[in-house]
């Protein structure tokens, strides 16, 4: 009978990595242990049979790697006549993806800016793997920006860059992994970048050249190796260390087109200013010979003949041997030996306009000053005919229009030539027509003159007003269009005073009136009458002297209470009539006088005693009313009364009327319609006893 066998498998490294070699051992022994079995091993891994052979120790191995994933090992030992078959559990072998190291190395640093650099992606296996070189792709990246993927060969890559601007780049490489590697990021490398150099050279055409002429500058600039792109950017043509025009390159050349060389010897320099790539550099100096142009000058005018103060416009043509070329610089007119104002040429060209020629023949002449590019010259002479010329004369204002007959009236001339700087010569003598007279002239100044009419000149109606220049040595006489000026009425004003006010109805008042016309001057005619109104009804009137009429109203005409004044100007031949603002007279009672005389005084009580009284108004022939009663007052009591006649009274006391003794005596005047009431200062009367004759 047989003896019984237990098969067991082991793995000398599990988990394993991709491409490590492991070695897979079947181990079998006697159950229970009674010797060593012989014979093989059956194998299955992954479902590929192998076969082993049990050793010394009844061990059977297998040597071998496997892919990334996982395994199923199964192992049967078939027996060998003594020992049983028997199969060993099965075997989970884990394997998972090997590290790999990534290198990047750079074929030249430090570079140059366009120099291509090769840089190499190396990637290899770490131990223990021995799976062989690394596949899938790499990535360059450039201070952290990712180029395109590369495929590994043989664990190797290969990125060549030209485009790394100057400084100091960041390289890393990464590599992307495969079935059986990790990917992996190289360390970074510094690659360092120097800006590229250029050669710079520069040559003209034509040389030599004509002043003003075009010359064109060539600019080539070609890299240095091993730089190998074209430079960008621009050139600048320096003219005598003078920067004159710049040019962008374009396939590494430019050109510069110059026409403002002087003559003489110009030393040519093309500086380049570099780009993001090439250092700006600068060619060696070449000779540009420029020599002066000829030049011919031409004047002519127009027109010709012309008129006196009429524009005439020279025209000076300078040109020169090379059509390329326009001179430059000033040409002087001169005519009849009298030099102008140097003018600027304009493309070859200068004019003038003289409107100042007087009448009659000129010559004229331009010279050409020449520059630094051109030789002088000078025109062949030109004679120019000039004739008088016909002026204008205008009345342009007449101020005021319509006037009156008290304004003076300003009439402003004005004398014009065929243009505004062609005015008659100053002094010059305008001559003003009224109504067919001449009537003044003035002197033009810059073609105008006032002339002024005085005041009250112009009767009122419409004038007809002519102005005549009689001409200079330049300008034809003329006369003015006639105007017509229209003068009218002016308007009065007529004042009333009166004095005095307020009056007393025993007051002769005084009216004055003063007519004014609107100026001083002009002032209304004498002997002109005006009337005086005392409440509507016409009351007198005055005849004007110097603008003044006085008019007296007599004592006691007007009564008491307000009365309304007026005063009405009827008008004259120049001026219009008018009626003053009403004037309010006020007339009040006037003050009366009341004296008392008595006579005898002393008396005797046996005397009869006679009181004489008096009433005065302010002036003689302002009496009282006759009849009016007076009233005798005495000791206080009336006592009788009297009436007045020719502003007098006397009243009698009879004897034995006053006691022995003093009394007081006093009158009283009522008033009238003119006279207030007054009373007498009292009149003290002393009364004696009378004397006796006894017999």
């Amino acid at each position: 009978m047989a003896i019984a066998t237990a098969t067991g498998l082991t793995s000398t490294a599990n988990p394993s990595v991709c491409g490590q070699f492991i070695t897979i051992t079947a181990t079998v022994v006697s159950v229970p242990p009674s010797g060593t079995p012989t014979g093989n091993v059956d194998f299955v891994i992954d479902g590929t049979p192998l076969t082993g052979e049990l050793d010394t120790n009844g061990q059977a191995t297998v040597e071998l790697f496997f892919t990334t994933g996982t395994h199923i090992i199964d192992a049967t030992y078939v027996g060998d006549g003594t020992f049983d078959p028997s199969v060993a559990p099965t075997l989970t072998q884990i394997t998972d993806q090997a590290t790999a190291t990534t290198v990047v190395t750079s074929s030249v640093n430090p570079s140059v800016c366009c120099e291509p650099v090769t840089f190499t992606i190396t990637v290899t296996e770490d131990p223990p793997s021995t799976a062989g070189p690394p596949t899938g792709t790499v990535t360059l990246s450039v201070d952290g920006v990712p180029g395109a993927p590369v495929s590994l060969s043989d664990g190797t890559a290969t990125v060549t860059d030209s485009s790394l601007t100057p400084g100091a780049h960041t390289i890393t490489a990464t590599y992307s992994g495969d079935t059986c590697y990790f990917g992996s990021t190289s360390a970074p490398l510094t690659q360092n970048v120097n800006p590229a150099t250029a050669t710079v050279t520069v040559g003209s055409a034509p040389n030599p050249s004509t002043c003003c002429a075009p010359v064109t500058f060539t600019v080539d600039v070609a890299p240095l190796a091993p730089a190998t792109c074209t430079p960008t950017g621009t050139v600048t043509i320096v003219v005598d260390d003078v920067p004159d025009g710049s040019a962008t390159l374009v396939d590494g050349a430019a050109t510069v087109v110059n026409s403002n060389l002087t003559a003489g010897s110009h030393t040519i320099v093309a500086s380049y200013s570099g780009d993001s790539c090439f250092a700006a550099t600068t060619s060696s100096a070449s000779t540009q010979t420029v020599t002066q142009a000829s030049t011919t000058t031409t004047l002519t005018s127009a027109p010709n003949p012309s008129e006196c103060c009429g524009p005439v416009v020279f025209t000076v043509v300078v040109a020169d041997s090379n059509p390329d070329c326009v001179p430059s610089g000033t040409v002087t007119i001169t005519v009849d030996d009298v030099p102008g104002t140097p003018l600027a040429l304009v493309d070859g060209t200068a004019t003038f306009t003289d409107s100042t020629l007087a009448a009659g023949t000129h010559t004229a002449s331009a010279t050409y000053s020449g520059d630094a590019c051109f030789t002088a010259s000078t025109s062949a002479p030109v004679t120019q005919t000039v004739t008088q010329t016909a002026s204008a004369t205008t009345i342009t204002t007449v101020t005021p229009d319509p006037a009156t007959c008290c304004d003076p009236v300003d009439v402003t001339i004005v004398v014009t030539g065929p243009a505004p700087d062609c005015g008659p010569t100053d002094g010059t003598l305008v001559t003003l027509t009224i109504d067919g007279t001449p009537d003044g002239s003035a002197a033009l100044v810059a073609g105008a003159a006032t002339i002024t009419i005085p005041a009250g000149t112009l009767s009122v109606g419409a004038h007809t007003l002519t102005a005549t220049f009689p001409g200079d040595t330049c300008l034809l006489g003329s006369t003015s269009t006639p105007v017509t000026q229209t003068v009218t009425q002016a308007a009065s004003t007529t004042t009333l005073s009166t004095a005095p006010n307020p009056s007393t109805c025993c007051d002769a008042v005084t009216a004055t009136v003063t007519v004014a016309g609107p100026t001083p001057a002009c002032a209304p005619a004498d002997g002109t009458l005006v009337t005086l109104t005392i409440d509507g009804v016409a009351d007198g009137t005055a005849a004007l002297t110097g603008g003044t009429a006085t008019i007296t109203i007599p004592a006691g005409t007007l009564s008491i209470g307000a009365h309304t004044l007026t005063a009405t100007f009827p008008g004259d031949t120049c001026l219009l009539g008018s009626t003053s603002a009403p004037v309010t007279q006020t007339v009040t009672q006037a003050a009366s006088t009341t004296t008392l005389s008595t006579a005898p005084n002393p008396s005797t009580c046996c005397d009869a005693v006679t009181a004489t009284i008096t009433v005065a108004g302010p002036t003689p022939d302002c009496a009282p009313t006759d009849g009016t009663l007076v009233t005798l007052t005495i000791d206080g009591i009336p006592d009788g009364t009297a009436a007045l006649v020719a502003g007098s009274a006397t009243l009698t006391i009879p004897a034995g009327t006053l006691t022995t003794g003093t009394h007081t005596l006093t009158v009283s005047y009522p008033g009238d319609t003119c006279l207030l009431a007054s009373t007498s200062t009292p009149v003290i009367q002393t009364v004696t006893q009378a004397a006796s004759t006894t017999t």
